[in-house]
């Protein structure tokens, strides 16, 4: 995948009112001031976070649904990235 689909994939969707919203294509996206992360999750039992300004990639797999790993996957990511905001 190249730079430029990575973009189009991570491109906020604009809004009927003219805002952007918080999906790319497919990807939802988590805004910050630093360390913006793109983050799908499926099934309470799977995430990926990509922090692309950080060089940084993120996947947890489990097999108990519910277990939500999009709640937790910033504080692993906290682990690797010095400066992270709290959780």
């Amino acid at each position: 995948m190249n730079e430029s689909s990575l973009t189009t994939l991570w491109t906020p969707s604009i809004l009927s009112g003219g805002k952007a919203g918080t999906w790319g294509l497919g990807w939802p996206i988590v805004a910050r001031k630093k360390h913006m992360s793109y983050m799908p999750q499926g099934g309470a039992k799977a995430a990926i976070a990509v922090y692309p300004e950080d060089d940084l990639a993120i996947v947890i797999l489990t097999n108990l649904q519910g277990s939500m790993p999009e709640r937790f996957i910033d504080r692993v990511a906290a682990y690797y990235i010095p400066d992270f905001p709290p959780a």
